[in-house]
């Protein structure tokens, strides 16, 4: 897997925003049934100490933001291990929600967690 925390890897496609802002990195256990890119906007499961797809119409903790994915992966059938951003300001048009939510759902329990969401226009 490549050094997904090097700048040269993060620029490429314009997810990361704010040259300004902390980015804190580090790992998650992604829950199995996940096919995910980077970008996808993660929350915990309370009690499984596992991350998910955050979705505002789950009935647990996945409800809110935690963090968001570093690269893609697949963990259709085991859960997996993956690099995460825990903060820093993220492109909205480069984001993945659960559901169908979008970034409006999620900017205030992203905002407690240190994750801006900022809109880039196209270039």
């Amino acid at each position: 897997m490549p050094n997904v925390f090097k700048d040269e890897y993060q620029n490429y496609d314009n997810l990361l925003t704010e040259a300004t802002v902390k980015y804190t990195t580090g790992t998650e256990t992604l829950q199995k049934g996940n096919k995910l890119k980077r970008g996808a906007v993660l929350g915990y499961i309370s009690g499984t100490d596992k991350v998910t797809l955050v979705n505002k119409g789950a009935t647990d903790t996945s409800k809110s933001v935690y963090c968001i994915l570093a690269t893609d992966i697949d963990a259709t059938d085991k859960d997996m291990v993956v690099p995460v951003y825990y903060s820093g300001g993220f492109n909205t048009r480069n984001l993945t929600f659960g559901g169908n939510d979008t970034y409006k759902d999620h900017k205030l329990s992203a905002r407690l967690v240190s994750i801006f969401f900022n809109s880039i226009p196209r270039g």
